[in-house]
């Protein structure tokens, strides 16, 4: 079992991190997202006991199976070569996030800033919703 973590190339936490599970003598794997496609690649196919495939990265292949948890620090975004438009840069990006994100995303893993929840947290409103449910709960008697 093995701790996938999503983060730039340099990132002084991240590297904290790879230390501390090392100490433990935890599997890890970081992986930046601005490795794809050039760098870094998915092979994935979904099957009766979940997710099969690996991906493939400048360090070695993580096999899905073996991921346990997901820690998303901070990846940067995926690079598209520079002969692509806008256009064809913008839909790449959206299919890559959708596509490995969608994978990842999908594994029965623990997860720490899963980007999906992340996104909807920063919403304003949304937060203030959640405080006042809280706060309501915590007023009730039991």
């Amino acid at each position: 079992m093995s701790v996938l973590i999503l983060a730039e190339d340099l990132d002084l936490s991240a590297d904290e991190m790879v230390l501390a599970l090392a100490e433990r003598e935890v599997a890890t794997h970081r992986v930046n997202t601005a490795w794809f496609p050039s760098q870094l690649g998915i092979e994935a196919v979904l099957g009766e006991s979940g997710w099969q495939g690996r991906l493939r990265t400048p360090r070695g292949d993580v096999e899905l199976s073996e991921i346990r948890s997901v820690w998303y620090r901070s990846p940067a975004a995926f690079v598209f070569p520079a002969e692509l438009s806008a256009v064809e840069r913008q839909h790449c990006y959206i299919e890559a996030k959708l596509g490995i994100g969608g994978v990842l995303l999908a594994l029965p893993v623990q997860w720490v800033n899963r980007p999906d929840l992340a996104a909807a947290a920063c919403y304003k409103p949304v937060q203030l919703a959640a405080a006042l449910r809280q706060a309501w709960l915590c007023r009730r008697p039991w």
